[in-house]
């Protein structure tokens, strides 16, 4: 559309950034990558967030959601939104009204005349649970890899996927709303620097299925979606809880900056090696040992552990047993 010309970065104040968007102007901060663990810090780099920000106006109970309306002033995008109903969980706020999308990018366009590659994350939680907050999901390891992270959030469980197999009550909302929250995606992202023709759809569990569906949907033919991948992440891609409190050796470390420089390359160039890389070169490839599955029969390790990292072995034991 002709009108996407008009968007962009506007100005800054205070440490506050304000874009201009399709249906209007919003406010992000400005902040520094945070990839401290207990033996390790990473170089701090600036980025911008936007938080928290309407992608679609607030969902009637078990309807499809609609695409948010043009508003007046300022959106105050600094902080997360409320995530969608779900499963018990502590010290989250809930709300029915709960469709939000987040902005994470390393520059804007009165920074580099460069569009970036853009990776949307879609959470798991076997559709009944979930959010993408930033004490969940902080993008800060990806970040250095000048790549854009967005997350959104979708309806869950009954609210999200209930259906009675006719038009009365088709279902799938979730699967509509994130469907909604690319369309956002495609006309808004170039204002935050983002390439809305190099966008990289991943996630884990429930959200690597839900990438499947979307994939497959009529919904996104028209979304030009040409890179798609999905699998089971781990949790110490991410800056969460589970990072900061756990100490990772050495080579756990080197694995994850392998693993997100992989994943970050696919999105930029469509290959994770596209050239010689120091980080990427004589690589053991870790045994990964999730929970009670020890996949690759790594013997310094047995089904019983729970540690959830990727370990380094020379050569997984072939005769498995009852592995």
């Amino acid at each position: 559309m002709w009108i996407l010309a008009f968007f962009g970065y506007l100005s800054q104040v205070n440490g506050d950034v304000i874009v201009n968007l399709a249906n209007g102007q919003v406010r992000g901060i400005q902040s520094v990558t945070d990839t401290c663990n207990t033996d390790v810090c990473s170089t701090e780099h600036p980025y911008y967030a936007f938080k928290g920000m309407r992608y679609a106006q607030p969902p009637e109970r078990f309807k499809r959601s609609v695409a948010v309306k043009p508003w007046t002033g300022i959106y105050d995008a600094t902080s997360d939104g409320a995530s969608c109903i779900q499963v018990p969980r502590s010290n989250l706020k809930e709300s029915e009204d709960c469709l939000f999308i987040n902005v994470y990018t390393p520059t804007l366009p009165s920074d580099s005349n460069i569009s970036l590659a853009v990776m949307v994350w879609i959470y798991g939680g076997t559709f009944i649970f979930g959010d993408s907050n930033y004490a969940t999901y902080g993008p800060d390891h990806f970040l250095l890899e000048n790549v854009i992270i967005v997350s959104l959030n979708y309806r869950l469980g009954l609210f999200g996927f209930m259906s009675t197999g006719n038009d009365l009550l088709p279902g799938n909302d979730g699967i509509k709303d994130l469907v909604l929250g690319l369309q956002w995606i495609k006309e808004n992202i170039h204002a935050f620097n983002g390439d809305p023709n190099n966008i990289l759809l991943f996630g884990e569990s429930a959200g690597a299925a839900l990438i499947s569906y979307l994939i497959q949907s009529p919904l996104t033919r028209n979304l030009g979606l040409e890179k798609v991948a999905h699998g089971g992440e781990l949790n110490y891609f991410w800056k969460n809880s589970f990072t900061t409190s756990t100490k990772f050796s050495s080579n756990d470390l080197l694995t994850r900056r392998r693993l997100i420089r992989l994943w970050t390359n696919f999105a930029k160039y469509g290959n994770p090696t596209p050239v010689l890389d120091t980080i990427l070169q004589n690589i053991t490839w870790p045994t990964a040992s999730l929970g009670r599955t020890n996949i690759n029969c790594d013997p310094s390790h047995t089904k019983t552990d729970t540690k959830g990292r990727w370990f380094n072995s020379e050569k997984p034991t072939k005769n498995c047993g009852s592995c």
